[in-house]
């Protein structure tokens, strides 16, 4: 059994400034997930099949997190691939 310190387990486990993507992000769960992470600091991507983002998403930016909305299919292979390339140039990493 590992006796290591876990003094750095919370800097392990920190979300700021870092980038995540959360699917089905424009209601529900997946847009609870997207406030609870932006509050703890992290950057959302949030994707959804709606052409329009929720308000929710500029309540998200005014807390200091960079937050945007891509409207793609997770069923289209093609589609999301390009979404998750343009995530990555904007934000310069996904993180999770």
């Amino acid at each position: 059994m590992s006796t290591a310190p876990t003094a750095n387990l919370p800097q392990r486990f920190a979300l700021k400034n870092k980038t995540i993507v959360i699917t089905g992000g424009a209601r529900g769960l997946g847009l609870s997930f997207a406030s609870a992470l932006a509050e703890a600091g992290a950057n959302i991507a949030a994707i959804d099949l709606d052409d329009s983002p929720p308000d929710e998403l500029g309540k998200l930016q005014a807390i200091g997190v960079k937050a945007k909305y891509y409207t793609a299919n997770v069923r289209d292979y093609d589609g999301l691939r390009n979404t998750i390339e343009e995530i990555a140039r904007e934000f310069g990493s996904i993180d999770g």
